[in-house]
């Protein structure tokens, strides 16, 4: 629905709409992270393809997190989980976030209060039938 209201507009204004689609939920997402991208996560199936890219950003305060669909799965609606494991440096308690969505394009941002913590982020992708075919947990924390 958002990419057809989206294409008559940008039509609307005598744009080249068809390349410009594309791009935006893209462009959307890694808007929904501010501050220094530190890391990007490729998912894949087990065919080997690749179905995602996440990516980690830090802002001095927060860690963000976006999934952003590639190649078949882009565009088609399929659920996105991802998951925060945060270890409070000074207590050593764990907290945890969760964002489970069904999208088109991407999944987040998944944000996470990160002074004084480690943090891991988990990232779940299903496909079209329901069938989990991606969890990458990423051991290597963020510490701040």
């Amino acid at each position: 629905m958002f990419k057809k209201k989206l294409a008559v507009v940008l039509s609307a204004l005598g744009l080249a709409a068809s390349a410009m689609v594309v791009n935006v939920p893209q462009a959307a997402a890694e808007e929904g992270c501010s501050g220094s991208h530190v890391r990007s996560v490729n998912h894949y199936n087990s065919a080997g393809t690749l179905i995602a890219v996440s990516g980690a950003y830090w802002d001095g305060t927060y860690m963000c997190l976006v999934t952003v669909k590639k190649n078949s799965y882009y565009g088609k609606l399929t659920r996105i989980q991802q998951i925060s494991n945060r270890k409070n440096l000074s207590t050593g308690n764990y907290t945890y976030k969760t964002n489970d969505e069904t999208v088109y394009y991407w999944a987040g941002p998944l944000k996470v209060n990160g002074v004084n913590a480690c943090i891991n982020f988990e990232v779940d992708l299903w496909n079209a039938n329901g069938v989990n075919v991606a969890q990458d947990y990423n051991y290597a924390p963020y510490c701040h």
